[in-house]
């Protein structure tokens, strides 16, 4: 499990495609001794294996399926990414409940300098808006975030000068895409409330009386 709090922004070192997976290499530097073959690591917001472990880089392998959800598919060497470790038992939580299972990609519609912030608009596939609240919690390209505003399919999200130096999406641009994944709990409301739904019908109206 993640919180969505960056621990260190990496850069990809090398990319070599493989039959059915694309092995990518990325150099870091804070997070280079936590870091052991074998475990868990979110890149970009994707919960990855990590394959290889370097004097100060490592491996991981991205399948196919991973590779089309998610940014991925456009990955680069000399790309910067977004690293967190998964969350200790005797860490404080921060952030929120994030899984590592991206749920698709937005797009940067705009980005607008206030003082002391950054407004960055993002365009959502239509199927996920009924996960989205206003105040509510989410998760792009790894970072936690709060939604300030919700237009149709399109979110604000508020960045702080601090976020917007110590993770990769300052260097973002209009136009490029971000890895999104929802909140949890909004995904159980939902299936709580679409479940309860179904069973209220003709005749489960029948059933109890009231027709």
């Amino acid at each position: 499990m993640f919180t969505g709090i960056i621990k260190e922004v990496g850069i990809v070192r090398n990319i070599l495609k493989k039959p059915g997976k694309t092995e990518v290499e990325i150099y870091c530097s804070i997070c280079s001794e936590e870091i052991k073959e074998g475990s868990s690591i979110a890149i970009d917001g994707a919960c990855l294996t990590v394959t290889e472990k370097g004097k100060s880089s490592f491996k991981v392998d991205i399948v196919e399926e991973t590779l089309k959800k998610t940014t991925f598919s456009k990955i680069k060497i000399n790309d910067r990414v977004n690293i967190e470790l998964p969350l200790k038992l005797s860490e404080r939580f921060d952030g929120h409940i994030v899984q590592g299972h991206i749920d698709g990609t937005g797009k940067i519609l705009k980005k607008k300098n206030l003082e002391g912030s950054t407004l960055i608009t993002i365009k959502l596939s239509e199927e996920m808006i009924p996960y989205i609240v206003e105040k509510g919690s989410i998760c792009i390209d790894g970072i936690s975030l709060t939604i300030a505003n919700i237009e149709k399919e399109d979110i604000t999200v508020s960045l702080i000068p601090y976020t917007l130096q110590n993770t990769s999406i300052g260097t973002k641009k209009v136009g490029d895409s971000v890895n999104i994944e929802l909140d949890i709990i909004g995904k159980y409301v939902n299936k709580v409330l679409t479940s309860q739904k179904e069973k209220i019908n003709k005749n489960f109206l029948k059933e109890t009386g009231f027709l």
